[in-house]
């Protein structure tokens, strides 16, 4: 029998090179000793919207958090709960893109063989489209399942 080859996740400067491909404005940094990667990029959900500064923390083994430093989400939801996101302060938000599968038998949304520049920076970008249309209408159409009173990471733990 022949066994398949499965080939290795990306390595941190693999994912900074997607990143830097598909997004050549965005500015990264490898971290950590190779384990871990920082990037800010503008993104731009329509011709119509704003441009909003998003960053992503990354390191091996864990998952993605992925923040909006600019503009300040807290002051355009007139201090309203932001939906699906994890912490909401004023110079950043940390927003809720997938479902961390963390419950027995549920496979992740996102996993350490994807690439961030194909998965969580188009993630974001459709995150804030919700976002501007939230603020428009007072309802989240982004779909998903998130408690806004846990962190990351208690999400993780609790697999909800």
């Amino acid at each position: 029998m022949i066994c398949p080859y499965i080939p290795p996740p990306p390595t941190i400067q693999q994912q900074l090179g997607a990143l830097q491909q598909h997004f050549p404005t965005g500015q990264g940094t490898v971290c950590d000793h190779d384990l871990g990667l920082h990037w800010q990029g503008e993104l731009q959900p329509t011709v119509f919207s704003r441009t909003y500064l998003v960053g992503i923390q990354y390191k091996r083994e864990q998952f993605p958090h992925t923040f909006v430093y600019s503009p300040d989400l807290n002051q355009l939801a007139g201090g309203e709960r932001i939906p699906h996101t994890f912490s909401q302060q004023s110079d950043e938000t940390e927003i809720c893109l997938f479902w961390p599968g963390k419950n027995k038998g549920e496979i992740p949304e996102w996993n350490r063989d994807m690439l961030l520049a194909t998965s969580i920076v188009p993630w974001a970008t459709l995150w804030l489209y919700y976002f501007e249309h939230w603020l428009a209408s007072g309802e989240w159409h982004g779909g998903g399942y998130h408690d806004n009173e846990l962190r990351f990471d208690q999400l993780v733990e609790r697999g909800g």
